[in-house]
């Protein structure tokens, strides 16, 4: 069974809301909504996922839902920008990559401040490895691994690694798929041995393009 509910027709390539929440209430509901998106898929996965379960689970009524998306697809992309711009901030905080001679120490304590921000957002790393769960949600998956992969980028660029045009790009890509894949393993497992060899794997990976703050 795919994702549940009509796909919207009006819903463009950013899956906007249907209107923008500007007073305090609105903005209220909107977030009870993304939680509850978020707790459901952290709980039952992407193949039951429908705007009656998450309106419900808000604690508001399904036509409250459609006054604020146009479809499920659209309370998703929602919930993982949000995502996005709290995984942004934690990394800017950490601060990742940081373009100074010890990369490598900057690298672990993001790699850790990571698994600890996963525990709290396991809905958005199920969606970063859920590329053909359901023919339904790819075009969404698409676009948000897009997003993720142009943040990523951001973090490349702030370690000063001068690669070339595309490059930086395909590095962010091969960290989507190895490096959210492995933490999704990490967090599921909990296995300690697991988490070090592939925090210590992605460090040998990438050395190959950052050496002391700069691109070899």
């Amino acid at each position: 069974m795919g994702l549940q509910g009509p796909r919207s027709k009006v819903a463009n390539a950013t899956a906007p809301a249907r209107r923008t929440p500007t007073q305090e209430r609105a903005k209220a509901t909107v977030t009870k909504l993304l939680d509850a998106l978020g707790e459901y898929v952290a709980e039952h996965g992407f193949r039951t996922l429908n705007a009656t379960a998450i309106a419900a689970r808000a604690g508001v009524g399904v036509g409250t839902l459609y006054g604020y998306f146009p479809d499920i697809f659209a309370v998703l992309e929602a919930y993982a920008e949000r995502s996005l711009a709290a995984w942004l901030e934690l990394w800017r905080r950490t601060p990742a990559f940081e373009p100074y001679e010890d990369w490598r120490n900057a690298y672990h304590r993001a790699y850790r401040a990571t698994l600890e921000h996963a525990k709290d957002d396991y809905a958005y790393i199920l969606l970063l490895n859920a590329a053909g769960v359901a023919p339904e949600l790819n075009d969404v998956v698409a676009r948000i691994r897009a997003a993720h992969i142009q943040a990523s980028v951001e973090i490349l660029q702030h370690a000063n690694a001068d690669l070339p045009p595309g490059h930086a790009e395909a590095i962010a890509a091969v960290m989507l798929r190895a490096g959210w894949g492995g933490v999704l393993d990490v967090l599921i497992t909990g296995d300690e041995v697991l988490r070090d060899e592939f925090e210590e794997l992605m460090v040998r990976y990438l050395s190959t393009y950052i050496e002391g703050g700069r691109a070899r």
